[in-house]
């Protein structure tokens, strides 16, 4: 029973880190992200902006940092024109916010629970 137990909890582990990793791979490069945390422990809480001066040294101008959602740190001034004048429609959303639904009838009603087309329009 025990064994059985183990081995299913075992399963499920592998599983999840598999995927969890897989998501990590899809993003640019940066530190490795520990599963639930992200890089909060390679964070210095008072120096945050060095941390992330070095990292930039070592994965380029534009790196990914789990906080522990995934985060595309950009850097250098060309890559940020690039992302926000000629890309700007991809980053012109913000992120879902699951529990909006939750408070929400109707999906995407108001400016606080809306998001794509929806949330451009009332903004």
């Amino acid at each position: 029973m025990i064994s059985s137990l183990f081995l299913i909890l075992a399963a499920y582990l592998i599983y999840y880190l598999y995927n969890f990793y897989r998501k990590v791979a899809k993003y640019p490069p940066g530190p490795t992200p520990l599963p639930i945390i992200g890089n909060l422990h390679q964070l210095e809480a008072i120096n945050t902006h060095k941390q992330l001066e070095r990292w930039s040294k070592v994965y380029g101008p534009v790196f990914t940092v789990f906080f522990p959602a995934p985060t595309v740190i950009i850097t250098q001034l060309p890559e940020i024109k690039e992302a926000l004048i000629k890309k700007g429609d991809l980053f012109a959303d913000r992120p879902p916010w699951p529990i909006s639904d939750v408070f929400s009838y109707v999906k995407n009603s108001g400016i606080g629970n809306s998001s794509g087309p929806s949330w451009r329009e009332q903004r």
